[in-house]
């Protein structure tokens, strides 16, 4: 306001006469309407700063004064093309003032390309190719890639069309003025120009979420901003709030940060996650913002009612019936449902994605954020939240309770990473296929190094054992890999390692650990992945879950047609896992036909899957001593990343429950842990239920035969029990924090159109069925789904 007065008394000189400044004074009058959303005074003080421009001579006045007219002209909603456009083009090219001429043409062939009107853009578009000369290396050359790409994706041509996007991404990344003023703030902070104060409200107000403006008026600069990782900028951010000791800061920021480096590895910098949120999402779990930028998305696309509709009819078609196609007219039956879900997931795709590159906002659902003192108050008594965050190479903790906040600092990096190194190779791990002899078994050195790995993570801690009655920890970098539940804490009165004093559980983030309230839906069936099991061996955990589906390889469906008709899921065979990152790879068997077997489809259309998973065979850096992770990490990856990025993922996807190896074991044990863990779930917290299969689990014998990762003991030895971590350590149970409500209590499973809350439905038959066996039976051809990059 201060500014706006400054600049409304600079316009005239002596109250009447303009000046070669008033151009100037107008068009920052206009730039502050724009910022404020006042688009009919934008228009009108951006309007006149060109006409004074023109009478002075100031190209740069009318360059700029017509370039945020157009933006603003868009912002509004307007359909039309800006009025000032053919006479400024055309005076821009008589001037030689080519720049002006190419931003205002390809900002009206934008225009036309959103209406629909792509053959007059495309037009458009290749006659400016052929002029740009020069400015291909200049903004022009970036309106004109994502001119391309608009065209080339409101054509269908979805490959030339993503590639084209992400040179214009890239591009616009270069160009980006808030990148560079990320980038210049950064230097500044280390330079010590600018106080700890100064640091956290500029990088609050620099990486905060995209506020409605940014969506509305720069949407390619927005989205190059999210899909640029800023990991030092968050480091800085979050060292200068711990400078101020602002504990509660530090700890939004560490949250803020670990989600900028989930959603910074997806297709456009998670803004076609937050889109299908928005629109897929039950009204009860949307914020009021989200749930309003619902309306006005599906008002501006009303295509998109019609068909999440039609899918949620066919989703309760396909949930109430076999969910794989086993043979003969109900199997045809199916295939044509599944071609016809396949064809509607393709279209909708194919919107959101013409969403994400149009100019409306969008909130960030997931992963949510939540304030520290609302994580606090979402703890229960006697609960503990345990944060790490790494930044500038040292690992910090917060420990917070329902009243208390304490922050301490580990040792650096690497000391941190020599601790956890020591605590797996203590256990066993050199290798993924190193078997444990007797010997090892009992080995008693590995009690004294996890109560030194134990005193260096928490020595400072001020955790007190004595009064925790539950344990949350959000892990980071090396200590992914840290087994937490076999540390043994010194100089207690109850010896024993942790997992033998209170129920631990992990999350990504805290507020993915933490407070999800949300019933489970009715469990209706469940997929097992067993295929290196027999069957025999097998049916203890058939007979444990509700509507066992043994799926076999190939599957004759595509896995993200498949995973969201399934409530829980359990992969017992080894995961192949894509070591050079992203989510190319899944943990279902490959199916028959093309594609969309990788964990990114996961995330695309159909919404959600299941709400709890089991990976007994997630292969993580853990069973190599970290050998692979510092491989990756010295590639420019970061430590404890396949296991950060596989649980944010299968969350994202809507899994609420997530139990994963660290290291791979197999064999009986294995299988019996998961069983107890299975058949425990639906009585209590998860976190209750991996506690109760771990006590049970270690007293179970070990049978050579039965344990690949066990060498053959002497005929006449006495067989020992799984009491040794290396058999039982190794799992990581991630949990949003859920006590499941009892079965009559849960919410019905139906999927419902956008425009409607979700309708109960009779509950489902208590008794378990036998296993239905998923033969590799040929699925119509159904269109692929459409992604505009891989992630």
């Amino acid at each position: 306001d201060e500014a706006r007065t400054h600049l409304e008394h600079a316009v005239i000189v002596a109250g009447q006469y303009d000046h070669p400044l008033t151009g100037v004074a107008l068009l920052e009058q206009g730039r502050l309407s724009l910022a404020a959303g006042d688009s009919r005074t934008a228009a009108q003080m951006l309007l006149e700063a060109s006409y004074s421009g023109f009478y002075y001579e100031d190209l740069d006045v009318i360059c700029e004064a017509l370039r945020l007219g157009l933006v603003n002209h868009v912002a509004s909603g307007a359909t039309d093309i800006y009025s000032p456009l053919e006479a400024a083009a055309a005076w821009g090219q008589a001037n030689r003032v080519g720049h002006l001429t190419a931003t205002l043409r390809l900002g009206g062939a934008e225009i036309l390309a959103r209406a629909g009107q792509l053959q007059q853009a495309a037009a458009i578009a290749d006659d400016m190719g052929r002029k740009i000369g020069d400015m291909k290396n200049g903004l022009p050359g970036v309106d004109l890639l994502f001119l391309q790409a608009l065209v080339h994706l409101g054509q269908g041509q979805y490959g030339p069309g993503g590639e084209t996007l992400e040179k214009a991404l890239a591009a616009q990344a270069t160009a980006s003025v808030r990148n560079f003023q990320i980038a210049r703030a950064s230097g500044l902070y280390d330079a010590g120009d600018i106080s700890p104060r100064i640091a956290t409200d500029l990088f609050k107000s620099m990486l905060g979420d995209p506020p409605p403006t940014d969506w509305s008026q720069r949407p390619l600069d927005t989205l190059a901003v999210m899909s640029t990782p800023h990991d030092d900028a968050y480091d800085r951010w979050f060292l200068a709030a711990l400078d101020r000791k602002d504990v509660p800061q530090a700890v939004e920021i560490s949250e803020r940060a670990k989600r900028h480096r989930f959603l910074s590895t997806l297709p456009l910098g998670g803004r076609l996650l937050a889109l299908r949120a928005i629109l897929e999402a039950p009204d009860s779990e949307l914020p009021t913002e989200a749930a309003l930028e619902r309306q006005q998305l599906l008002a501006n696309f009303p295509t998109y009612r019609e068909l999440s509709a039609a899918a949620a009819q066919l989703y309760q078609q396909l949930r109430d019936g076999p969910v794989v196609a086993q043979g003969g007219a109900e199997g045809q039956a199916l295939s044509d449902q599944l071609a016809a879900w396949s064809q509607n997931a393709s279209a909708r795709e194919n919107l959101v994605l013409a969403m994400a590159l149009s100019p409306v906002p969008s909130a960030t659902v997931f992963p949510p954020l939540r304030t520290t003192a609302e994580l606090q108050k979402a703890l229960a008594p006697g609960e503990a939240l345990i944060i790490f965050h790494e930044a500038g190479g040292n690992l910090f903790g917060f420990l917070l309770s329902k009243t208390d906040a304490h922050v301490w600092q580990l040792a650096n990096d690497k000391q941190v990473e020599r601790t956890v190194t020591d605590v797996l190779k203590a256990l066993g791990n050199f290798g993924p296929n190193r078997e444990m002899a007797a010997v090892d078994l009992k080995d008693n050195k590995w009690p004294d190094v996890a109560g030194k790995a134990y005193e260096a993570v928490f020595a400072d801690a001020r955790l007190d054992l004595a009064k925790t009655t539950s344990l949350v920890i959000v892990p980071d970098s090396w200590l992914w890999y840290l087994p937490f539940d076999a540390l043994m804490p010194a100089g207690t009165k109850t010896p024993g390692v942790l997992a033998d004093r209170f129920p631990i559980h992990y999350g990504p983030t805290a507020a993915l650990a933490v407070g999800d309230t949300r019933p489970f839906r009715r469990p209706k069936h469940t997929g097992i992945v067993a295929v290196d099991t027999s069957a025999d061996a097998l049916k203890p955990l058939t007979d444990a879950v509700e509507g066992p589906l043994l799926l076999a390889p190939p599957l004759p469906q595509p896995g993200y047609l498949l995973v969201p008709l399934l409530d829980a899921l359990v992969v017992m065979d080894n995961v192949e896992l894509d070591r050079s990152g992203g989510y190319a790879w899944s943990p279902l068997p490959k199916s028959r036909g093309k594609g969309a077997d990788s964990l990114a489809a996961w995330m695309g259309l159909p919404y959600e899957g299941p709400e709890r998973v089991v990976l007994a065979g997630f292969p993580s850096a853990a069973e190599s001593g970290l050998k692979t992770s510092r491989r990756e990490k010295g590639s420019g990856g970061m430590a404890g990343s396949e296991l950060f990025q596989t649980t944010c993922a299968l969350m994202a996807s809507g899994a609420r429950t997530v139990l994963l190896t660290r290291w791979r074991t197999g064999g009986q044990t294995n299988l019996e842990l998961v069983r107890e863990f299975v058949q425990e779930m639906p009585n209590g917290s998860a976190a209750d239920a991996w506690r109760r299969s771990v006590a049970l689990g270690r007293e179970l014998p070990l049978d050579a035969s039965q344990e690949p990762r066990l060498k053959k003991l002497d005929d006449t030895a006495e067989a020992p029990k799984a009491s040794h971590p290396f058999f039982w350590a190794g799992y990581m149970l991630l949990d949003t924090g859920t006590n499941p409500a009892p079965a009559s209590e849960n919410v019905a499973d139906a999927k419902t159109p956008v425009t409607e809350k979700p309708a109960e439905k009779p509950a489902a038959a208590t008794n378990k069925t036998s296993p239905t066996v998923v033969p590799p039976v040929p699925l119509q051809a159904a269109p692929g789904k459409v992604k505009p990059s891989s992630p």
